[in-house]
């Protein structure tokens, strides 16, 4: 008769190229998976209870992680001098078209708009820092200028600002007849939003390939 936890404590004395084994016994007995239909295939049944005997899963147990460890909390401290920078600063974001947003800098240079400096933070966001909070006030009212190419414009301060990245995608195996940007945007939608897609049909001589640029 199988009695699991004899087992686990006999096995656990065993002493394996210098190191005491340590076992861990699942609670309930291996029981077959049923195999179920769906749509002619074939697929083993995925609700049978994986528990251990004290919570850990296996890759637990093969690293030692006791029952107990926890992950650690993580704390972020303020930087006085980056909490400063900050002070006047005013975040656009969603450019209407990645070329504006690539040559953005220049494009307020022909406004006349003084700009002192600029970050990235990520997909189609950036700071802009200006001389004072007088004139990043007087940017985002200006919304004439900055609608041009961007939605939205507003003081970031202390704000915490999501992380969002941009990824160009290739995109392989699209049959000919349904070569068209409407298909691929299917596609790329499931990763996130379509920002960027290559040139059309008519226009290209490599049909291998589609890349899409999008953020997520």
């Amino acid at each position: 008769m199988f009695v699991a936890s004899t087992t686990e404590r006999n096995l656990n004395e065993v002493i394996f190229r210098g190191r005491k084994l340590k076992v861990n016994c699942a609670k309930h007995l291996r029981i077959d998976a049923k195999s179920i239909h769906i749509r002619n295939t074939l697929v083993a049944s995925t609700s049978l209870n994986h528990a251990t005997s004290d919570s850990r899963s296996f890759v637990d147990v093969a690293r030692r992680k006791t029952k107990n460890d926890a992950t650690p909390t993580i704390t972020l401290s303020s930087i006085h001098e980056v909490e400063t920078w900050t002070s006047c600063l005013v975040l656009v974001r969603e450019a209407k078209n990645f070329e504006t947003f690539c040559n953005f800098l220049s494009l307020l240079d022909l406004e006349g708009v003084d700009v002192v400096e600029s970050k990235y933070l990520g997909s189609m966001k950036i700071v802009i820092k200006f001389e004072s909070d007088g004139a990043a006030q007087v940017f985002m009212e200006n919304k004439s200028i900055w609608l041009k190419w961007f939605n939205r414009a507003e003081h970031i301060g202390k704000k915490l600002v999501r992380f969002e990245r941009i990824v160009w995608v290739k995109i392989t195996g699209i049959p000919l007849q349904s070569w068209d940007e409407s298909n691929f945007e299917v596609v790329s939608c499931i990763f996130g939003k379509v920002l960027v897609n290559t040139s059309p049909f008519w226009n290209r001589n490599d049909v291998s390939l589609w890349k899409t640029l999008y953020s997520n």
